[in-house]
């Protein structure tokens, strides 16, 4: 499901936006995966203890310690070409990406 900032009234990362669309799909936060490129969308999403996809993309987080960031989240992958997998993997399936 796809929410925009401007339907939520909120703006990430502020919690308050990933609790919002909590709200409005009714799910438990442990039930949700988000998957970004930006590194303070996803710690702003296990904050409020969703589970995340990290994509790497060589033009975002440039500032980032990518050494850190690699550890810091459920899965990190260097493009979408993994995605699937990784969905999976995360959600409790496949355990190898």
């Amino acid at each position: 499901m796809l929410f925009s900032s401007q339907l939520l009234n909120l703006y990430k990362p502020n919690l308050g936006a990933y609790r919002k669309a909590l709200d409005l799909i009714d799910a438990k936060a442990e039930e949700v995966l988000m998957v970004a490129a930006h590194a303070y969308d996803l710690r702003a999403a296990k904050e409020v203890g969703m589970k995340t996809i990290y994509i790497h993309r060589w033009t975002d987080d440039i500032d980032e310690d990518m050494v850190e960031v690699k550890n810091e989240f459920d899965v990190f992958l260097e493009g979408m070409q993994n995605l699937p997998d990784a969905i999976k993997k995360v959600s409790g399936g496949s355990q190898e990406i």
